[in-house]
């Protein structure tokens, strides 16, 4: 799971107090299931693998009147790297390819109906840490750069963002 910042602004909602927040096209919440396999160890200081992920990311603004939101299907698949930092610790690196298809921005009440966005190939890179909490579970902490673009009727959207990632493991 993770939250991420970032990217064009795609709605401004301006409210009857004359507050305003925007929904931009990197930001959201974020819920990822994936995989990561390390076959590849220097002793045990350091192991070389790949990492997959599929998830699903949501934002919305909205008021008494009228609900905006974006919502897309990232995945990503990439190398990593595990770096032993202590008994049990391991700075993790990772980089690879990233797409988020299914993006989606969708309004209701007073501003309803939807428009479909293509997401192109872009890529990603993430530190962070691994730590085993026992011969079959680990959790991690990571500090994620994606760097994704969107196209909606001739126009490119950014949806780059700078996330922040906490991860649980199960070792089988």
């Amino acid at each position: 799971m993770g939250i991420s910042f970032g990217g064009d602004d795609l709605v401004t909602a301006v409210y009857t107090n004359g507050d305003t927040n925007t929904l931009k096209a990197g930001s959201g919440l974020s819920l990822y299931v994936g995989g990561m396999v390390t076959p590849l160890w220097i002793g045990d200081a350091a192991g070389f693998g790949v990492v997959g992920n599929i998830g699903w990311k949501y934002d919305n603004v909205g008021g008494k009147n009228a609900d905006i939101s974006f919502s897309r299907f990232p995945w990503l698949l990439g190398l990593q790297t595990l770096i032993r930092a202590s008994e049990h610790g391991y700075i993790s690196i990772a980089g690879g390819a990233t797409k988020e298809p299914g993006a989606r921005l969708a309004g209701s009440g007073d501003i309803s109906g939807q428009a479909d966005l293509q997401s192109q190939l872009g890529w990603m890179g993430e530190l962070g840490s691994y730590v085993s909490s026992g011969s079959h579970s680990a959790w991690g902490i990571g500090l994620r750069y994606t760097k994704v673009h969107y196209s909606f009727g001739g126009e490119t959207i950014d949806g780059s963002n700078l996330g922040l990632h906490f991860t649980l493991h199960v070792n089988p």
